[in-house]
Order: structure tokens, then sequence, then C-alpha cells
């Protein structure tokens, strides 16, 4: 012990006192600033794991969605085609607030999404993405004006708040483990998606 005394000693400057317990100080003094830190911690970790909720909550809006028959097969020819996504009517990259509400959404086929060039979300012919639009707002009117009130709020800056993204979670969640129907969320989302009736000539 006096050797390590000695050499302890030796290194501070003449005449100041040998702190033995310095060290542990320092070590409860870092401790205590750790403990307040984790105080506020928890809201950090929270909001750390809304990144993570949103993911999930993505990923099973567009899984419910992948599958169910395309809304323009069915209006235009009476197909029943199931190869379809979840196509955004407002995209997700403007309006965030709309990016896993119901209402936003409707199942369409690749043709219909992207490749066709008479009723195409997201072709390159400007006219077939018009007209998509225009069929939206002549079979779906309901959807249609919730939609546009989204794009409003969008404009206005509306952000996707964390209570939204809760409520969101917990919606689809329920839907993917209660198996509900496309006609569930639809109501749920008050809108309409029912095809308007069509004149068959008879009495």
């Amino acid at each position: 012990m006096s050797r390590k005394r000695t050499a302890w000693n030796s290194t501070l400057p003449q005449g100041q006192p040998l702190k033995r317990n310095k060290g542990l100080q320092l070590g409860r003094s870092s401790a205590k600033k750790k403990a307040t830190k984790r105080k506020p911690g928890k809201q950090k970790q929270h909001s750390k794991s809304l990144p993570r909720m949103e993911a999930a909550t993505e990923k099973r809006c567009m899984a419910f969605f992948r599958g169910q028959p395309c809304v323009f097969c069915l209006w235009l020819s009476g197909i029943e085609n199931r190869n379809t996504v979840g196509h955004h009517i407002v995209p997700k990259s403007r309006c965030r607030p709309g990016r896993h509400d119901p209402a936003n959404l409707v199942p369409v086929c690749s043709a219909h999404h992207t490749m066709g060039n008479e009723y195409a979300a997201h072709s390159s012919n400007p006219i077939a993405a018009h007209r998509f639009m225009d069929a939206l707002r002549l079979f779906m009117p309901k959807r249609y004006a919730a939609c546009m009130a989204l794009d409003e709020r969008a404009k206005r800056g509306a952000k996707y708040s964390s209570e939204e993204k809760r409520e969101d979670h917990a919606f689809w969640e329920a839907v993917e483990q209660n198996g509900r129907s496309y006609e569930f969320v639809c109501e749920t989302a008050d809108v309409e998606d029912t095809l308007q009736e069509q004149p068959n000539g008879e009495d």
C-alpha cells in the first residue's frame, strides 16, 4: 500500500492532498447525470417507436388492399381482377395524414395503376390520369369529397400527428387481427364504394 500511495503522490503538485475517493465521486456524479437524463428518456423512447409503428401500419394497410378487386375493372367490364395494389388518391408524399386513411386508398390493377392509356393513376399519358380522377368523382362521390378535404388539409400544411399515427395503427391492427372485410373498411371511412345502379331496360 505504501508504494502505491507514494507513486500516486508523486504525480500530484506539491502540497496538494491526495483524494483517494476522487474516482468514486466521479462515478457517483456521472451516475446522477445519467439518472437525470433517463427521466425524460421515456418520451424519447416512445417517439422512437413511432417510426416503427408507422412502418407496421404501412405494411398492414398495403397488405389489406393487395388482392382486393380492382374497382375500375368492375366498373368498366364487370371483371373481378384481384391482381391489385392499394393506390393513394391523394399522393402520400403530398398528404402524410392521408397515408393510411382508408378513404384515400382504392385497389387497382397494374393496367389502371401505371400501365394503362385510358384510365390510369400514374400513367405517362396525362389524359388517362385525368380520366382516372373523373371516374372516381363520378363513381365514388363521397370518397372523392373526402380525398379533396385531405388535399386541402395538406395544402394548409397539416402534419401527421402522433395521435393520428396511433389511431391508424390501432385501426389496421384490428383489421388484420379480426379479418375485417373491404366493405367494413369503407363503411368505417364513411365512404361509398358501391357501383352506381345501371339501367337494364326492364320495368
